[in-house]
Protein backbone atom coordinates (compact mmCIF):
# COMPACT_ATOMS: atom_id res chain seq x y z
CA UNK A 1 0.00 0.00 0.00
CA UNK A 2 1.46 3.38 -1.00
CA UNK A 3 1.80 6.27 1.43
CA UNK A 4 -0.82 8.42 -0.31
CA UNK A 5 -3.36 5.57 -0.33
CA UNK A 6 -2.64 4.84 3.31
CA UNK A 7 -3.19 8.44 4.38
CA UNK A 8 -6.34 8.63 2.24
CA UNK A 9 -7.66 5.42 3.76
CA UNK A 10 -6.90 6.80 7.23
CA UNK A 11 -9.27 9.72 6.69
CA UNK A 12 -12.00 7.92 4.73
CA UNK A 13 -12.35 4.50 6.40
CA UNK A 14 -15.19 3.87 8.83
CA UNK A 15 -12.81 2.71 11.56
CA UNK A 16 -10.88 5.95 11.33
CA UNK A 17 -14.07 7.84 12.18
CA UNK A 18 -14.24 6.24 15.60
CA UNK A 19 -12.81 8.29 18.52
CA UNK A 20 -10.57 5.47 19.73
CA UNK A 21 -9.06 5.12 16.26
CA UNK A 22 -8.25 8.82 16.10
CA UNK A 23 -6.59 8.82 19.51
CA UNK A 24 -4.43 5.79 18.72
CA UNK A 25 -3.24 7.06 15.34
CA UNK A 26 0.32 8.24 15.23
CA UNK A 27 0.76 11.94 14.56
CA UNK A 28 3.78 12.85 12.49
CA UNK A 29 3.72 16.48 13.56
CA UNK A 30 3.98 15.54 17.23
CA UNK A 31 6.84 13.11 16.62
CA UNK A 32 8.85 15.42 14.37
CA UNK A 33 10.94 18.16 16.02
CA UNK A 34 9.90 21.65 15.07
CA UNK A 35 13.40 22.57 13.92
CA UNK A 36 13.59 19.71 11.43
CA UNK A 37 12.02 19.40 8.03
CA UNK A 38 10.16 16.30 6.83
CA UNK A 39 12.45 13.55 5.63
CA UNK A 40 15.46 14.63 7.75
CA UNK A 41 16.87 12.87 10.83
CA UNK A 42 17.91 14.47 14.12
CA UNK A 43 20.90 13.85 16.33
CA UNK A 44 18.85 11.82 18.81
CA UNK A 45 18.11 9.18 16.15
CA UNK A 46 14.61 10.27 15.06
CA UNK A 47 13.84 9.33 11.46
CA UNK A 48 10.71 10.57 9.69
CA UNK A 49 10.69 7.61 7.32
CA UNK A 50 10.46 5.17 10.23
CA UNK A 51 7.50 7.12 11.60
CA UNK A 52 5.78 6.89 8.23
CA UNK A 53 6.42 3.15 8.13
CA UNK A 54 4.92 2.76 11.60
CA UNK A 55 1.80 4.67 10.49
CA UNK A 56 1.48 2.45 7.42
CA UNK A 57 1.86 -0.71 9.50
CA UNK A 58 -0.76 0.56 11.96
CA UNK A 59 -3.14 1.24 9.07
CA UNK A 60 -2.50 -2.23 7.65
CA UNK A 61 -3.32 -3.84 10.99
CA UNK A 62 -6.45 -1.71 11.32
CA UNK A 63 -7.58 -2.70 7.84
CA UNK A 64 -6.93 -6.37 8.50
CA UNK A 65 -8.98 -6.23 11.70
CA UNK A 66 -11.80 -4.52 9.82
CA UNK A 67 -11.84 -7.23 7.17
CA UNK A 68 -11.96 -9.94 9.82
CA UNK A 69 -15.07 -8.46 11.45
CA UNK A 70 -18.17 -10.56 10.63
CA UNK A 71 -21.14 -9.06 8.83
CA UNK A 72 -23.67 -7.69 11.28
CA UNK A 73 -27.04 -9.43 11.07
CA UNK A 74 -30.37 -8.27 12.45
CA UNK A 75 -32.93 -10.57 14.05
CA UNK A 76 -36.63 -9.87 13.34
CA UNK A 77 -38.72 -8.42 16.19
CA UNK A 78 -35.65 -7.39 18.14
CA UNK A 79 -35.22 -3.96 19.70
CA UNK A 80 -32.08 -2.11 18.69
CA UNK A 81 -30.42 1.04 19.91
CA UNK A 82 -30.31 3.83 17.31
CA UNK A 83 -26.52 3.67 17.45
CA UNK A 84 -26.63 0.04 16.28
CA UNK A 85 -27.93 1.02 12.84
CA UNK A 86 -25.41 3.77 12.19
CA UNK A 87 -23.02 3.56 9.28
CA UNK A 88 -19.98 2.78 11.41
CA UNK A 89 -21.75 -0.07 13.20
CA UNK A 90 -23.28 -1.88 10.25
CA UNK A 91 -20.31 -1.33 7.93
CA UNK A 92 -18.99 -4.66 6.72
CA UNK A 93 -16.04 -5.60 4.51
CA UNK A 94 -16.57 -6.14 0.82
CA UNK A 95 -17.40 -9.70 -0.10
CA UNK A 96 -17.02 -11.07 -3.62
CA UNK A 97 -20.17 -11.80 -5.55
CA UNK A 98 -21.22 -15.46 -5.76
CA UNK A 99 -20.53 -17.41 -8.91
CA UNK A 100 -23.12 -16.99 -11.65
CA UNK A 101 -25.63 -19.82 -12.00
CA UNK A 102 -25.03 -22.62 -14.46
CA UNK A 103 -26.31 -21.58 -17.87
CA UNK A 104 -27.04 -25.12 -18.94
CA UNK A 105 -25.55 -28.59 -19.35
CA UNK A 106 -22.26 -28.96 -21.21
CA UNK A 107 -22.34 -29.70 -24.91
CA UNK A 108 -21.55 -33.40 -24.52
CA UNK A 109 -24.37 -33.95 -22.02
CA UNK A 110 -26.83 -31.73 -23.89
CA UNK A 111 -26.46 -33.83 -27.04
CA UNK A 112 -27.45 -36.93 -25.07
CA UNK A 113 -30.68 -35.46 -23.67
CA UNK A 114 -31.71 -33.06 -26.45
CA UNK A 115 -35.07 -34.38 -27.80
CA UNK A 116 -34.52 -32.77 -31.20
CA UNK A 117 -31.19 -34.53 -31.66
CA UNK A 118 -32.62 -37.84 -30.46
CA UNK A 119 -35.58 -37.67 -32.85
CA UNK A 120 -33.70 -36.05 -35.73
CA UNK A 121 -36.23 -33.22 -36.04
CA UNK A 122 -36.09 -29.43 -35.94
CA UNK A 123 -38.02 -27.10 -33.61
CA UNK A 124 -39.51 -25.25 -36.56
CA UNK A 125 -41.37 -28.43 -37.54
CA UNK A 126 -43.48 -28.31 -34.36
CA UNK A 127 -44.86 -24.76 -34.55
CA UNK A 128 -48.40 -26.06 -35.21
CA UNK A 129 -48.42 -27.97 -31.91
CA UNK A 130 -49.31 -25.42 -29.18
CA UNK A 131 -48.93 -27.94 -26.36
CA UNK A 132 -45.42 -28.80 -27.51
CA UNK A 133 -44.41 -25.14 -27.83
CA UNK A 134 -45.92 -24.34 -24.43
CA UNK A 135 -43.63 -26.88 -22.78
CA UNK A 136 -40.71 -24.50 -23.39
CA UNK A 137 -42.50 -21.49 -21.86
CA UNK A 138 -43.00 -20.47 -18.24
CA UNK A 139 -46.44 -19.53 -16.86
CA UNK A 140 -45.85 -15.91 -17.98
CA UNK A 141 -45.24 -16.97 -21.57
CA UNK A 142 -41.50 -16.34 -21.54
CA UNK A 143 -39.01 -18.77 -23.01
CA UNK A 144 -37.32 -20.97 -20.44
CA UNK A 145 -33.52 -20.86 -20.18
CA UNK A 146 -31.13 -23.66 -21.11
CA UNK A 147 -30.72 -24.46 -17.42
CA UNK A 148 -34.37 -25.59 -17.44
CA UNK A 149 -34.77 -27.02 -20.94
CA UNK A 150 -31.40 -28.80 -21.13
CA UNK A 151 -31.13 -28.17 -24.88
CA UNK A 152 -28.03 -27.42 -26.90
CA UNK A 153 -27.35 -23.87 -27.99
CA UNK A 154 -28.47 -24.67 -31.55
CA UNK A 155 -31.75 -26.24 -30.43
CA UNK A 156 -32.38 -23.41 -27.95
CA UNK A 157 -32.10 -20.84 -30.73
CA UNK A 158 -34.36 -22.96 -32.93
CA UNK A 159 -37.00 -23.16 -30.19
CA UNK A 160 -36.87 -19.38 -29.72
CA UNK A 161 -37.37 -18.90 -33.46
CA UNK A 162 -40.25 -21.38 -33.52
CA UNK A 163 -41.93 -19.73 -30.53
CA UNK A 164 -41.76 -16.30 -32.17
CA UNK A 165 -43.26 -17.67 -35.37
CA UNK A 166 -46.03 -19.49 -33.49
CA UNK A 167 -46.87 -16.29 -31.64
CA UNK A 168 -47.09 -14.31 -34.86
CA UNK A 169 -49.39 -16.96 -36.32
CA UNK A 170 -51.65 -16.81 -33.26
CA UNK A 171 -51.09 -20.45 -32.32
CA UNK A 172 -49.74 -19.69 -28.83
CA UNK A 173 -50.22 -16.73 -26.54
CA UNK A 174 -47.75 -13.99 -25.71
CA UNK A 175 -48.68 -13.92 -22.02
CA UNK A 176 -49.20 -17.54 -20.90
CA UNK A 177 -48.05 -21.07 -21.63
CA UNK A 178 -51.59 -22.51 -21.74
CA UNK A 179 -53.01 -22.56 -25.29
CA UNK A 180 -56.72 -21.74 -25.69
CA UNK A 181 -59.19 -24.15 -27.23
CA UNK A 182 -58.32 -24.41 -30.89
CA UNK A 183 -55.13 -22.43 -30.40
CA UNK A 184 -56.42 -19.25 -32.04
CA UNK A 185 -56.97 -16.92 -29.09
CA UNK A 186 -60.14 -15.67 -27.33
CA UNK A 187 -63.62 -15.63 -28.96
CA UNK A 188 -63.87 -13.12 -31.79
CA UNK A 189 -66.10 -10.10 -31.05
CA UNK A 190 -67.63 -8.57 -34.18
CA UNK A 191 -70.67 -6.30 -34.21
CA UNK A 192 -71.27 -6.70 -30.48
CA UNK A 193 -71.86 -10.47 -30.56
CA UNK A 194 -69.40 -13.28 -29.87
CA UNK A 195 -68.92 -15.87 -32.58
CA UNK A 196 -69.25 -19.53 -31.77
CA UNK A 197 -65.79 -20.51 -32.91
CA UNK A 198 -62.48 -18.91 -32.09
CA UNK A 199 -60.39 -16.63 -34.22
CA UNK A 200 -60.40 -17.35 -37.94
CA UNK A 201 -62.59 -20.43 -37.48
CA UNK A 202 -65.29 -18.36 -35.78
CA UNK A 203 -65.07 -15.69 -38.48
CA UNK A 204 -65.65 -18.24 -41.25
CA UNK A 205 -68.44 -19.98 -39.31
CA UNK A 206 -70.27 -16.70 -38.75
CA UNK A 207 -69.74 -15.54 -42.32
CA UNK A 208 -71.49 -18.57 -43.75
CA UNK A 209 -74.71 -17.49 -42.00
CA UNK A 210 -74.72 -14.05 -43.65
CA UNK A 211 -73.42 -10.53 -43.24
CA UNK A 212 -75.94 -9.24 -40.71
CA UNK A 213 -74.49 -11.41 -37.96
CA UNK A 214 -71.04 -9.97 -38.66
CA UNK A 215 -72.36 -6.43 -38.33
CA UNK A 216 -70.46 -5.20 -41.40
CA UNK A 217 -73.37 -4.72 -43.78
CA UNK A 218 -72.28 -1.15 -44.56
CA UNK A 219 -68.96 -2.34 -45.96
CA UNK A 220 -69.19 -3.10 -49.66
CA UNK A 221 -66.21 -5.43 -49.63
CA UNK A 222 -67.57 -7.64 -46.85
CA UNK A 223 -71.07 -7.54 -48.39
CA UNK A 224 -69.69 -8.83 -51.66
CA UNK A 225 -67.50 -11.51 -50.11
CA UNK A 226 -70.12 -12.79 -47.68
CA UNK A 227 -72.75 -12.75 -50.41
CA UNK A 228 -70.64 -15.11 -52.46
CA UNK A 229 -70.12 -17.38 -49.45
CA UNK A 230 -73.83 -17.59 -48.71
Amino acid sequence: MSTSRSIRYLHTSSRALRPEARSSTLNLDSLRPKSQTPGSSTSNGFDASSAVKSVISALARSRQEEQEEPRKSFVPDRLLHPEAISAREIDAPHRPNPKPPLLGPPKRLAKQIDPFILTGSKPIEHIYNPSFMGAFLNPLGRLRSRAETGLTWKSQKGVARAVRRARCMGIISYWTDTPPVGGYGPPLQIGGSASRGRGLVGLIGSGIRGTKRLGVGSCGFWRTVMGRVT
